[in-house]
Protein backbone atom coordinates (compact mmCIF):
# COMPACT_ATOMS: atom_id res chain seq x y z
CA UNK A 1 0.00 0.00 0.00
CA UNK A 2 1.38 3.31 -1.44
CA UNK A 3 1.38 6.36 0.82
CA UNK A 4 -1.33 8.06 -1.18
CA UNK A 5 -3.69 5.43 -0.46
CA UNK A 6 -2.87 5.72 3.39
CA UNK A 7 -3.89 9.19 3.04
CA UNK A 8 -7.24 8.96 1.45
CA UNK A 9 -8.27 5.63 3.81
CA UNK A 10 -7.64 6.73 6.74
CA UNK A 11 -9.81 10.16 6.75
CA UNK A 12 -12.27 7.85 5.26
CA UNK A 13 -12.22 5.60 7.99
CA UNK A 14 -12.22 8.47 10.84
CA UNK A 15 -15.42 9.86 8.48
CA UNK A 16 -17.19 7.09 8.86
CA UNK A 17 -16.89 6.31 12.40
CA UNK A 18 -18.18 9.72 13.27
CA UNK A 19 -21.08 9.38 11.27
CA UNK A 20 -22.00 5.93 12.91
CA UNK A 21 -21.42 7.59 16.33
CA UNK A 22 -23.57 10.92 15.99
CA UNK A 23 -26.38 8.19 14.23
CA UNK A 24 -26.12 6.17 17.24
CA UNK A 25 -26.35 9.65 19.50
CA UNK A 26 -28.96 10.89 18.12
CA UNK A 27 -31.93 8.71 18.13
CA UNK A 28 -34.88 10.72 19.25
CA UNK A 29 -38.79 10.26 20.20
CA UNK A 30 -39.18 8.75 16.29
CA UNK A 31 -37.30 5.53 16.43
CA UNK A 32 -38.97 2.73 15.91
CA UNK A 33 -40.31 1.95 19.47
CA UNK A 34 -41.31 5.43 19.65
CA UNK A 35 -42.99 5.21 16.65
CA UNK A 36 -44.55 2.17 16.95
CA UNK A 37 -46.13 3.80 20.06
CA UNK A 38 -47.94 6.14 17.96
CA UNK A 39 -49.34 3.64 15.59
CA UNK A 40 -50.89 1.82 18.50
CA UNK A 41 -52.16 4.65 19.41
CA UNK A 42 -53.93 6.51 16.01
CA UNK A 43 -57.35 4.32 16.17
CA UNK A 44 -59.21 5.40 12.93
CA UNK A 45 -62.44 7.85 13.93
CA UNK A 46 -65.93 6.49 13.43
CA UNK A 47 -66.40 7.99 9.72
CA UNK A 48 -69.74 8.30 7.91
CA UNK A 49 -68.86 5.44 5.14
CA UNK A 50 -67.22 6.89 2.08
CA UNK A 51 -68.37 5.08 -1.42
CA UNK A 52 -65.72 3.60 -3.56
CA UNK A 53 -66.38 4.14 -7.08
CA UNK A 54 -67.65 1.51 -10.01
CA UNK A 55 -64.92 -0.77 -11.15
CA UNK A 56 -62.04 -0.71 -8.04
CA UNK A 57 -63.64 -4.06 -7.31
CA UNK A 58 -60.28 -5.35 -8.08
CA UNK A 59 -60.20 -8.13 -5.70
CA UNK A 60 -59.24 -11.61 -7.77
CA UNK A 61 -58.18 -15.09 -7.38
CA UNK A 62 -55.80 -14.49 -10.46
CA UNK A 63 -51.91 -13.88 -10.58
CA UNK A 64 -50.85 -11.02 -10.14
CA UNK A 65 -49.60 -10.75 -13.04
CA UNK A 66 -53.19 -10.70 -15.01
CA UNK A 67 -55.01 -7.79 -12.47
CA UNK A 68 -56.28 -4.52 -13.42
CA UNK A 69 -53.56 -1.75 -13.23
CA UNK A 70 -53.58 0.61 -10.17
CA UNK A 71 -56.67 2.88 -9.87
CA UNK A 72 -56.04 6.25 -10.10
CA UNK A 73 -56.70 8.93 -7.30
CA UNK A 74 -60.21 10.01 -7.74
CA UNK A 75 -60.54 11.26 -3.93
CA UNK A 76 -58.23 13.01 -1.37
CA UNK A 77 -59.55 14.96 1.65
CA UNK A 78 -58.89 15.68 5.06
CA UNK A 79 -61.27 14.13 7.80
CA UNK A 80 -60.30 14.23 11.03
CA UNK A 81 -58.13 16.18 13.28
CA UNK A 82 -56.90 14.65 16.53
CA UNK A 83 -55.58 17.04 19.38
CA UNK A 84 -54.57 17.48 22.88
CA UNK A 85 -56.85 19.67 23.40
CA UNK A 86 -59.66 17.83 21.51
CA UNK A 87 -58.73 15.08 24.25
CA UNK A 88 -56.87 13.16 21.95
CA UNK A 89 -60.13 11.92 20.65
CA UNK A 90 -60.94 12.35 17.06
CA UNK A 91 -62.82 15.70 15.18
CA UNK A 92 -64.41 14.49 12.13
CA UNK A 93 -63.90 17.13 9.41
CA UNK A 94 -66.91 16.89 6.77
CA UNK A 95 -66.16 16.30 3.43
CA UNK A 96 -65.36 19.41 1.77
CA UNK A 97 -65.16 21.63 5.21
CA UNK A 98 -63.19 24.52 5.11
CA UNK A 99 -62.14 24.30 9.20
CA UNK A 100 -62.06 22.21 11.70
CA UNK A 101 -65.00 23.12 13.54
CA UNK A 102 -62.80 23.28 16.71
CA UNK A 103 -60.35 24.63 18.31
CA UNK A 104 -57.10 22.58 18.24
CA UNK A 105 -54.06 22.72 19.75
CA UNK A 106 -51.60 21.53 22.73
CA UNK A 107 -48.23 19.09 22.62
CA UNK A 108 -49.81 16.73 20.02
CA UNK A 109 -52.38 17.25 16.73
CA UNK A 110 -52.44 14.33 13.99
CA UNK A 111 -54.35 15.13 11.04
CA UNK A 112 -55.66 12.29 8.91
CA UNK A 113 -56.14 12.42 4.86
CA UNK A 114 -58.53 9.99 3.06
CA UNK A 115 -57.53 8.61 -0.46
CA UNK A 116 -59.13 6.36 -3.16
CA UNK A 117 -56.65 5.57 -5.86
CA UNK A 118 -53.30 5.33 -5.77
CA UNK A 119 -50.36 8.24 -5.88
CA UNK A 120 -46.84 8.71 -5.99
CA UNK A 121 -46.25 12.40 -5.31
CA UNK A 122 -47.62 13.15 -1.57
CA UNK A 123 -47.23 16.55 -0.29
CA UNK A 124 -48.18 17.84 2.93
CA UNK A 125 -48.10 21.24 4.36
CA UNK A 126 -48.58 22.74 7.48
CA UNK A 127 -48.72 26.80 7.51
CA UNK A 128 -47.24 27.10 4.22
CA UNK A 129 -44.24 24.88 5.31
CA UNK A 130 -43.32 21.37 3.82
CA UNK A 131 -43.80 18.57 6.20
CA UNK A 132 -40.99 15.74 6.29
CA UNK A 133 -41.87 12.34 4.84
CA UNK A 134 -41.32 11.14 8.12
CA UNK A 135 -44.34 13.50 9.23
CA UNK A 136 -46.48 10.90 7.43
CA UNK A 137 -46.71 8.29 10.49
CA UNK A 138 -48.85 5.82 9.13
CA UNK A 139 -50.53 4.43 5.94
CA UNK A 140 -53.28 2.37 6.59
CA UNK A 141 -54.24 0.17 3.24
CA UNK A 142 -57.95 0.02 2.69
CA UNK A 143 -60.21 -2.02 0.04
CA UNK A 144 -63.65 -1.93 -1.24
CA UNK A 145 -65.80 -3.42 1.35
CA UNK A 146 -69.94 -3.30 0.45
CA UNK A 147 -69.36 -0.87 -1.99
CA UNK A 148 -67.26 1.56 0.62
CA UNK A 149 -63.79 1.85 1.85
CA UNK A 150 -63.43 -0.67 4.85
CA UNK A 151 -60.58 -2.37 6.88
CA UNK A 152 -59.41 -5.57 3.89
CA UNK A 153 -59.38 -9.01 4.37
CA UNK A 154 -56.94 -11.27 3.15
CA UNK A 155 -56.89 -11.46 -0.77
CA UNK A 156 -58.88 -8.23 -1.17
CA UNK A 157 -57.51 -5.41 -3.24
CA UNK A 158 -56.00 -2.10 -1.69
CA UNK A 159 -57.86 0.96 -3.54
CA UNK A 160 -57.58 3.46 -1.02
CA UNK A 161 -55.48 5.07 2.14
CA UNK A 162 -55.77 6.39 5.25
CA UNK A 163 -52.67 8.72 5.90
CA UNK A 164 -51.72 10.17 8.99
CA UNK A 165 -49.86 13.19 9.67
CA UNK A 166 -48.46 14.38 13.05
CA UNK A 167 -48.10 18.22 13.03
CA UNK A 168 -47.49 18.16 17.02
CA UNK A 169 -46.51 21.06 17.90
CA UNK A 170 -48.70 23.54 15.93
CA UNK A 171 -51.31 25.39 17.72
CA UNK A 172 -53.53 25.65 14.19
CA UNK A 173 -53.28 26.75 10.89
CA UNK A 174 -53.76 25.90 7.42
CA UNK A 175 -52.84 22.18 6.59
CA UNK A 176 -52.61 21.37 2.80
CA UNK A 177 -52.14 17.64 1.09
CA UNK A 178 -51.62 16.77 -2.33
CA UNK A 179 -51.26 13.94 -4.74
CA UNK A 180 -50.67 12.97 -7.77
CA UNK A 181 -52.05 10.02 -9.59
CA UNK A 182 -49.29 6.82 -10.53
CA UNK A 183 -51.10 6.56 -13.33
CA UNK A 184 -53.47 7.65 -16.42
CA UNK A 185 -54.57 10.82 -16.43
CA UNK A 186 -51.95 11.87 -13.85
CA UNK A 187 -54.10 13.73 -11.97
CA UNK A 188 -53.36 15.89 -9.35
CA UNK A 189 -55.79 16.31 -6.10
CA UNK A 190 -55.46 18.39 -3.31
CA UNK A 191 -57.23 19.63 -0.57
CA UNK A 192 -57.23 22.36 2.55
CA UNK A 193 -58.11 23.10 6.15
CA UNK A 194 -57.61 25.54 8.16
CA UNK A 195 -57.19 24.17 12.13
CA UNK A 196 -59.25 26.23 14.57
Amino acid sequence: MNILSKVCIFPAIALLTSLAIYAAASQDAWAPEAKSQVFTELQAPELPLIPVPEGLDLASSEPAALRAPAPPLTYAQIRGVRSSDSGNAWVIVSDGAFNSGFNHGGAQMFVLVIEIGYGNSIVARMNGAVLPTSANVLNERKCNVGGFLGDCSPGQTVVGWYRYFDVSGAQGGLFQYQNTSINAPFNTLSDRLTIL
